[in-house]
């Protein structure tokens, strides 16, 4: 047998992407540009290429991270929990976006996750209260395979 031993790695067939997890700040939803509620704070989690997760604490947007060396199959995850500086929140007309986006970056076209999910109430006392009833209004998470 001719047959070379040990890893006969080819590394010139595996694609190598990278995945972009951000957060963004402002963002078009239906036509309409929303931007994040003043005041808001990000908990973040996300996967690494080694598939771990990752926990960023307290972030504001926009806010993003660049993971390297990712190789299909991968499920790109990026979650986590808002809080908010009630101080800070407008008394009427409140829009409270979720904004995380994932992009994976590779040969050809990037390829986008977007989730965007946006909230309306007529004044901050609503909000609040919807806020306080419903924990999971102040959730986010997205998921994108390679």
């Amino acid at each position: 047998g001719g047959s070379e031993g040990g890893g006969g790695n080819t590394p010139t067939t595996e694609k190598v992407y990278s995945v972009k997890y951000e957060l963004l700040e402002t963002a078009k939803v239906e036509g309409v540009m929303v931007s994040v509620l003043p005041g808001c704070k990000f908990n973040v989690s996300y996967v690494d290429a080694d598939g771990k997760t990752v926990e960023v604490q307290q972030v504001t947007a926009p806010w993003s991270v660049t993971v390297e060396n990712v190789k299909s199959p991968f499920t790109a995850k990026m979650e986590g929990t808002i809080t908010y500086d009630e101080s800070q929140i407008p008394e009427t007309d409140i829009v409270f976006p979720k904004l995380p986006k994932i992009t994976f970056i590779g040969n050809g076209d990037p390829i986008i996750e977007n989730n965007f999910k946006v909230n309306k109430w007529n004044t901050k006392q609503k909000f609040l209260e919807a806020a306080q009833q419903n924990p999971r209004l102040l959730e986010y998470s997205i998921t994108k395979d390679l």
